[in-house]
């Protein structure tokens, strides 16, 4: 089992490097017209302001074109197709010429699926773009590498969470008695049996935290992340008064199971092992 384990971790930890691919390449295959440049974009930050940048080129020849000839057009629409903007785009980089910068501020930016069309043109060419993205919490795409990274470690998790309730069903949950009920001796095991299912539940608790984080994080949509952490909060929250009651309930057990004892070793316990 431990060989297992051990291989299951090696193996989450570097397929991901095994699979990658290669970064996105911009390129065009346009022989006539204006060819129009970019910083590849998949997925940007919610409520942060973010600076689109152009740059022109003569497909013909490549040559940049002058921003003295040339004027370029911004538009944005949302996952609803609402256009949220229409813009000319400003050319504030006088020491680039063929650099335009359109700065979008951040409340325009909700999570969800957002399109956006850059257009320019001179007297004698144009061209065009059609730009999808996605605007998340964390900026990022969830990429294969990454899904196969996190699918791994929960799996992990769930796989302790398995082994330890079969190791809790092995665990006594009482003191040990022979076939006609009387006590034989006492089971302190089952004070470990108990301190377990806390564990267990810290584990599941965990559980529900680190999977809502994830689905606010690249999910679009955040009902199920939402549901995920509101059990969450209230299992976090009942937790402190299982805490008090598991706590009385082994102190005043290991009070007992004392108390037992002594009359067992001076003899004076008779009677079935249960109180």
């Amino acid at each position: 089992m431990a060989k297992k384990l051990i291989f299951l971790l090696l193996l989450v930890l570097f397929l991901p490097l095994v699979i990658a691919v290669p970064p996105f390449v911009q390129t065009s295959e346009q022989t006539v017209g204006l060819i129009i440049q970019y910083p590849p974009i998949d997925s940007i930050v919610v409520d942060q302001d973010y600076k689109f940048y152009f740059h022109i080129f003569n497909a013909s020849n490549g040559i940049p074109v002058n921003n003295d000839s040339i004027s370029c057009n911004f538009h944005l629409y949302n996952s609803n197709g609402s256009h949220i903007i229409t813009a000319s785009i400003p050319h504030e980089d006088q020491d680039v010429v063929n650099e335009w910068e359109m700065k979008v501020l951040g409340g325009n930016f909700t999570t969800g699926h957002y399109d956006f069309i850059v257009q320019c043109n001179s007297s004698t060419l144009g061209g065009y773009d059609v730009v999808p993205f996605t605007v998340s919490r964390t900026g990022e795409m969830l990429t294969t590498q990454a899904s196969i990274l996190y699918i791994g470690l929960f799996a992990i998790l769930l796989l302790f969470f398995v082994l330890i309730i079969y190791f809790i069903g092995s665990l006594p949950d009482d003191n040990k008695q022979d076939e006609e009920g009387q006590l034989i001796s006492i089971g302190w095991m089952k004070y470990l049996r108990s301190t377990l299912m806390f564990f267990e539940w810290m584990l599941l608790i965990a559980i529900f935290y680190l999977t809502s984080n994830l689905a606010f994080a690249y999910l679009q949509e955040e009902l199920f992340a939402n549901i995920l952490f509101v059990i969450f909060k209230i299992s976090l929250g009942i937790t402190p008064l299982i805490v008090i009651v598991w706590f009385f309930w082994i102190f005043i057990s290991i009070m007992k199971d004392k108390k037992l004892k002594k009359l067992m070793e001076s003899g004076l316990y008779s009677g079935g092992g249960k109180w």
